[in-house]
């Protein structure tokens, strides 16, 4: 009898604290899911029609495509961007020729799942690193990943094939590499890091801002070790200098300065990108999360920093120095896109899919700040530390009640659940397969879409986007090229 009480009251512990993990991964599953399930309902344009249009007749033989793909990449690479990923990925399996849209869908809702999993993988890697096991994690998950869904514009990233390989590809990759160097660290297996290394070179040729970020982070890595063992491995410098070695491949591309001179023709100019990154991120996005519950969610960090136990062999003075530099990259990280535009007000010239990376740089660095800092006041605070969580309570609940913009409609998580019960995202999908199908067989025409025939863009969604003129939208020019049109263009409403 006495062994039975024992079996059960093991069980019990162990499901009191698989529960909460469970309930935890739940809340995190329902969070991404509406994302994933509307992004399989993406549909081609513009820049995918355009790469497509390069790599037809590539199903010849696999010599040829490959041959395709190599030219695909030199000349984006000297004539436009240095993205490289992403051209290798648009160029190896071109989905517009190869997979349609039903791939398409595929591989834009695997984007979503791999992305945030990403996140949470690399979170996880730095509170195992730096904490003792804790329930108080589950909380940073859900926290951060509710921020992330439910106000960060990602629509972009997730709805547009050539952003999703041109930012949050390269981006789950970077983190993983980063999560990588973190198991090595202290598992010392070296298929974590000659994988990490690999994953870090996908990263790299991402757009600019992926490498900058997952470069910053990994010399704050190195810069912590540093200043804790007195001395750096020269593996370690090796994986770093791999990255910054192809980071610069992405940056010192001819064609990103063919394309810079389009923009600005009067030359590079690094100390008003300077300025114009500092504005990007402290007025436009430390704003918009100011008007957000960011701040409230602040405050829940600073309380789980209360109840967090760093590990005995975490340097707590060398870490808050690195987690208070780490503040920087969000400057960091924005500068490649001020410099690239420099001729603009960078103010108003942040797109989407930039904001979204930019806005998980400040929820990261800010979050590890916040945690340091209510373990800094449960340090310090002595038996009053019960005030200080009450009084933390009380403001993280004031910041909720002067929030006027967190609402349900505004609510971006819910606007998609919304349009995936209606059936938006699918009927528009549907309406654009039986428009690309109806182009075909008219080789050498002119094609007039009539409003009837045209699939409305719906909002809050990439989709084709014709104009009356065949000249007039991207998707006019690439649609005809890919077709082998003479033109198309969308009729009036008066005809």
């Amino acid at each position: 009898m006495e062994i039975v009480n024992t079996m059960i009251a093991t069980i019990r512990g162990k499901m009191r604290k698989l529960l909460p993990v469970l309930c935890g991964i739940v809340i995190l599953f329902f969070m991404i899911y509406p994302y994933a399930k509307s992004a399989s309902y993406s549909v081609f344009q513009g820049d995918d029609f355009s790469k497509a249009i390069f790599m037809k007749g590539s199903e010849q033989s696999l010599i040829h495509h490959l041959e395709l793909c190599i030219k695909l990449l030199k000349q984006n690479y000297l004539e436009r961007l240095g993205f490289y990923t992403s051209i290798i990925l648009l160029g190896l399996f071109s989905p517009v020729n190869n997979l349609g849209l039903h791939g398409l869908g595929i591989i834009m809702s695997t984007n979503v799942w791999l992305y945030y999993l990403s996140i949470l993988l690399c979170v996880y890697s730095f509170l195992k690193r730096v904490t003792k096991k804790s329930m108080a994690w589950i909380g940073v998950f859900i926290c951060l990943v509710y921020e992330l869904t439910a106000y960060v514009q990602a629509q972009e990233s997730f709805y547009q094939l050539f952003c999703a390989t041109t930012y949050t590809i390269p981006m789950s990759f970077m983190l993983i590499g980063v999560s990588c160097f973190l198991i090595f660290l202290e598992k010392r297996k070296y298929v974590f890091y000659f994988f990490g290394i690999l994953c870090g070179i996908i990263g790299c040729g991402g757009s600019l801002v992926v490498p900058a970020l997952g470069c910053s982070i990994m010399l704050l890595i190195l810069i912590y070790i540093w200043l804790t063992e007195k001395k750096v491995e020269k593996c370690h410098l090796i994986w770093f200098g791999i990255w910054l070695f192809f980071s610069l491949v992405n940056t010192l591309s001819p064609g990103n300065f063919a394309r810079h001179a389009q923009i600005d023709e009067s030359g590079i100019h690094p100390i008003r990108a300077l300025t114009a990154a500092f504005m990007m991120v402290y007025k436009k996005r430390y704003l918009s999360l100011g008007n957000t519950d960011w701040m409230a969610i602040i405050l829940i960090f600073v309380l789980i920093g209360m109840f967090i136990i760093p590990q005995e062999k975490l340097d707590k003075k060398n870490y808050a120095i690195v987690s208070c530099m780490a503040l920087m990259i969000p400057f960091i990280v924005a500068f490649p896109v001020s410099l690239g535009y420099s001729n603009f007000n960078t103010y108003y010239a942040c797109p989407r899919r930039v904001a979204q990376i930019i806005d998980l740089t400040l929820m990261l660095t800010t979050g590890n700040a916040a945690v340091c800092a209510g373990h800094f006041l449960r340090c310090n605070a002595g038996r009053s530390y019960k005030s200080f969580i009450i009084l933390v309570c009380i403001g993280a609940c004031v910041a909720l009640g002067m929030d006027n913009y967190s609402s349900v409609e505004n609510n971006a998580s819910i606007k998609i659940i919304n349009g995936i019960r209606s059936g938006v995202y699918e009927k528009y999908n549907e309406q654009v397969v039986v428009f690309l199908d109806s182009l075909s067989g008219h080789e050498g025409e002119e094609v007039v879409v009539s409003l009837e025939d045209y699939p409305r863009p719906i909002e809050e969604f990439y989709c084709i986007e014709l104009s009356k003129e065949p000249d007039g939208a991207a998707d006019n020019v690439n649609l005809a090229k890919y077709y082998g049109l003479k033109s198309i263009v969308l009729t009036s409403e008066e005809e």
